[in-house]
């Protein structure tokens, strides 16, 4: 489990720095335009660009968190499921472990009380006759 969540880390950096390099591509290709407006609202087309390229990134980077959460919560789940079931199967033995453990004491408690009445037998009390 920790294998896999080291596994979820490093994805989201490579999809971090996969983000990055696009952002520093877009800004390049715009580089020597910074005083451009097309759509003339009064903010340089790269500034939008940039802005628009970190909300994206923002975007992403809380998918990628709420998918980690909710695989630590999975696994957390997979984890307390294990203990309990381990928890189970010792309830399991130690119930087995008991039933066999009376049992043999139902046995020994048995074979005192034969070996009780073949001593009464064999030892006649007085006034029994013979």
């Amino acid at each position: 489990m920790i294998k896999e969540a080291e596994m979820d880390l490093k994805k989201y950096e490579i999809d971090q720095n996969n983000q990055t390099k696009i952002v520093v591509a877009q800004l390049n290709a715009y580089r020597g335009s910074e005083n451009q407006d097309a759509d003339m609202n009064g903010i340089p087309d790269v500034l939008e660009i940039g802005k628009q390229a970190l909300e994206q990134q923002k975007i992403n980077s809380d998918a990628a968190a709420k998918q980690l959460e909710l695989n630590n919560k999975r696994r957390e789940t997979e984890m307390k499921r294990e203990i309990e079931n381990k928890k189970i199967e010792l309830e399991k033995q130690r119930m087995k472990h008991e039933i066999e453990l009376q049992k043999n004491k139902d046995n020994a408690a048995m074979e005192r009380e034969r070996v009780k009445a073949r001593t009464a037998i064999r030892n006649k009390v007085p006034g029994e006759g013979k």
